[in-house]
């Protein structure tokens, strides 16, 4: 491979280094110098992650490359106090401030502050707030961050308790210091010995038949150590809800990004031209892209054995609908044919991602005895054993999984993205494999939150009374379940809502479609279900001519009723919730300004988690 010799003043060290042509400085710092601080969240200069100082300006070191900067002078997080006993001034700030959260951001945020207090040490808020918009944060509202720069530039003082008591006053995170030293190791930030890299082979078809998949040239090619396709692993099914997915597909793909095959290789460069060189021979099938479509008669059918995946509860499932579930309660037909107003909406809405600015990483290592450790991004390092030792049908004793830090969550790194690929490549070539998605797999292959239909219509007498509802509500789950089913069941109870509905029918179906599976994100369906039905509340008070609190106040349930669904309230005040909600905005004092507007939303949400296990095993003197 072709390289030069370039020079780095890195954090006031020099390195002499041989670096490829087209290798970034981002690359070069975290693989070459092992200075993992500087993340890579986009790889296209979007998201500021990578951020550093090259020669007193803040630069995204994923667009630069390294050998551009010979010569150059580069400051990264971890140079920032290269004493350990001591931070830099913004490092504490943003501690004290509450700015540091998953800390994926951090880094980049300090440096990009830090090259913009070098040049302007007394901004405005204003100014500060543009020299960070570079930068993005998924987990904060980007506030306490400003305020923590800000503080700097005005020497002003905020200290957070690091007492024993935390109780009655904010304390600092555990893992703070680590964040703004840029020492956290986040699933990329994993190596072992021997590691290699590992990427997946996806589906260019959203619907086709396999007829052949041809691995030789790939597997002649320098440098690769494995290829992995659905013929060379005992597979199982596995799913949230229904077992209805392989980690290969074998007989047909059934979204575009569906894995047919895998490969290890010593490099990431030798990985994708191994991948390129793999054959493929498919037989394109109709495809269906719309959930309303896909549960028609007619629609092509994504799951022919459908009726023989293993389920987690009793449902009804038909064609290329996964999931029905009801909810009902009195006479319906009495309840619009008593009603003195009735209204029908549509709502919809569509697919949402989390967008962690840290993408979904696993590295997989096996020991001569053949266990298996896997270091994941996972939010759920329980239930990911059990997804592994199901999928891959490996005994679950075997498994041991590791959940790093990880860099945003919020529901999409709680099934098998990455993690089965790391395992059976490592299995395969026998030394650690660690994948790593790109922002384009991130869009092409996890697990977004679910679109939506909803069609909601309501019968309500003239002072308001609600007595009757029909909800029907359709989720597109994607190619596969994932947990569609439980996500529309949550739906339908949401559905039944905070209200005094004597008369209630909703229908919630979860189908399958040609396109990537979906998943949880941040309340799995209540965002979806009370923009709906909440939309609806305010229509319906239009149509009156009501107050829409004192609608809600009107129908909202109190202590002692039960839900739609059979839920008695024990110990829930609604009404003096919203009244004190409505009291702290000021709701009947708003004047009409011209183009500010006032809204109410009434939600409840469940409570209550998933068991699990471990055991703790102690010694005679106490020690575990």
């Amino acid at each position: 491979m072709e390289t030069c010799t370039i020079s780095l003043k890195v954090n006031g060290r020099t390195y002499k280094l041989q670096v490829p042509p087209g290798e970034t400085l981002l690359r070069t710092l975290r693989d070459r110098l092992g200075l993992t601080g500087t993340k890579e969240g986009c790889g296209s200069g979007e998201c500021g992650a990578c951020m550093v100082i090259l020669d007193g300006k803040a630069i995204n070191s994923c667009l630069v490359l390294a050998p551009d900067c010979d010569g150059a002078e580069i400051l990264t997080v971890e140079g920032l106090a290269p004493d350990e006993e001591e931070l830099h001034p913004l490092q504490e700030s943003f501690i004290n401030h509450g700015a540091v959260q998953c800390g994926f951001c951090t880094p980049g945020m300090l440096m990009s502050a830090k090259s913009f207090l070098d040049k302007n040490p007394r901004p405005s808020r204003e100014e500060i707030k543009t020299a960070l918009s570079g930068n993005l944060c998924r987990c904060s509202g980007y506030k306490k961050i400003v305020d923590a720069v800000e503080a700097v530039s005005t020497n002003s003082s905020f200290h957070l308790s690091q007492g024993e008591s935390n109780i009655g006053h904010s304390f600092v995170r555990r893992d703070a210091i680590e964040h703004v030293r840029g020492i956290s190791k986040f699933g990329a930030d994993i190596s072992r010995p021997g590691m290699v890299f590992g990427k997946i082979l996806r589906s260019d078809y959203a619907h086709a038949r396999i007829k052949h998949i041809d691995t030789s040239a790939a597997q002649n090619l320098e440098g690769v150590l494995a290829v992995v396709t659905g013929q060379d692993v005992q597979q199982g099914y596995f799913g949230v809800d229904i077992k209805d997915r392989l980690v290969f597909a074998t007989d047909k793909v059934r979204y575009r990004g569906d894995a047919v095959a895998a490969v290890a290789a010593v490099t990431g460069e030798i990985v994708k031209k191994a991948l390129r060189l793999i054959k493929v021979d498919y037989e394109p099938l109709p495809a269906v892209f719309d959930a309303v479509e896909a549960s028609e008669p007619r629609a092509p059918i994504i799951h022919e054995n459908l009726q023989d995946y293993e389920i987690s509860f009793d449902t009804q499932r038909k064609g290329n609908v996964c999931t029905i579930a009801n909810v009902k309660l009195g006479d319906l037909d009495k309840g619009f044919a008593d009603s003195d107003v009735v209204l029908e909406d549509t709502f919809s809405t569509q697919i949402q991602h989390q967008a962690s600015i840290e993408g979904h990483a696993a590295l997989a290592e096996v020991d001569a005895r053949g266990r298996i450790k896997v270091w994941s991004t996972t939010q759920k390092p329980f239930a990911m054993r059990r997804y592994l030792s199901q999928s891959l049908r490996i005994p679950i004793s075997s498994i041991r999984v590791e959940a790093t830090k990880i860099g945003g969550g919020f529901g999409g790194k709680l099934e098998l993205i990455a993690e089965p690929y790391a395992v059976v490549l490592a299995r395969k070539c026998r030394r650690p494999v660690k994948i790593v998605y790109t922002r384009d797999e991130e869009f092409l292959a996890t697990t977004p939150r679910h679109k939506t239909l909803f069609w909601v219509k309501s019968g309500i007498k003239k002072d308001g009374t609600l007595l009757a509802r029909h909800v029907k509500l359709v989720y597109d789950t994607g190619a596969y379940s994932g947990n569609g089913p439980t996500t529309v069941t949550l739906s339908c109870q949401l559905a039944a809502g905070v209200y005094r509905i004597p008369n209630l029918f909703i229908e919630g179906y979860c189908v399958y479609t040609n396109k990537m599976n979906c998943g949880s994100m941040r309340g799995p369906s209540g965002p979806q279900t009370t923009f709906a039905i909440e939309s609806h509340t305010d229509n319906l008070a239009r149509k009156i001519g009501m107050d829409p609190l004192d609608f809600r106040l009107k129908n909202l349930l109190e202590k002692g009723e039960k839900t739609g669904v059979g839920q008695t309230l024990v110990d829930v005040d609604y009404k003096k919730v919203v009244n004190a909600a409505a009291d702290d905005i000021g709701w009947r004092n708003i004047k009409k300004q011209e183009n500010v507007g006032k809204g109410m939303a009434c939600i409840f949400w469940l409570s209550g988690g998933w068991a699990t296990s471990a055991t703790v095993k102690v010694n005679e003197d106490g020690t575990v």
